[in-house]
């Protein structure tokens, strides 16, 4: 596990120093919260979890080589990825998120019905309220 915390902890820092970098050039505004300071928030976040996961890496004995980055699981999430990203020019925000949930949820091994109309839809609608109610940004 060293050698996969030590590269995936440096690859969450170097994420997040670039998503810092783009999340400032965001405009300010007069009032409130700016548009970017929530992305800014998030990837300062993720920066640290990446400093932790490096560190951790460090103070580890043992040796796991890495494993292959280019598997099944990997390339059906990066479809369904840029599926939910097509999706969104087609189809509302709420149904192509409600969509994108479940099938990645089925994908990943939940079968229980309950499930997977809960959870797509309860997450759709929290995001959703964050975005249009807290953040106060349209969703199209």
């Amino acid at each position: 596990m060293r050698d996969q915390d030590i590269t995936m902890g440096i690859g969450l820092v170097l994420l997040s120093v670039m998503g810092v970098g783009f999340s400032i050039q965001l405009p300010n505004d007069d009032f409130g919260l700016s548009p970017g300071f929530y992305p800014t928030f998030l990837f300062a976040c993720l920066g640290v979890c990446g400093l932790i996961l490096v560190w951790q890496g460090w103070r580890r004995s043992e040796k796991v080589p890495l494993p292959s980055f280019l598997n099944k699981r990997l390339l059906t999430i990066i479809v369904l990825l840029f599926s939910y990203i097509f999706l969104l020019q087609l189809i509302h925000f709420r149904a192509a998120t409600f969509l994108f949930v479940l099938f990645t949820m089925y994908f990943l091994g939940t079968r229980k019905p309950v499930l997977l109309i809960l959870v797509p839809a309860s997450s759709t609608f929290i995001i959703y309220w964050l975005f249009v109610y807290v953040f106060k940004t349209a969703i199209v």
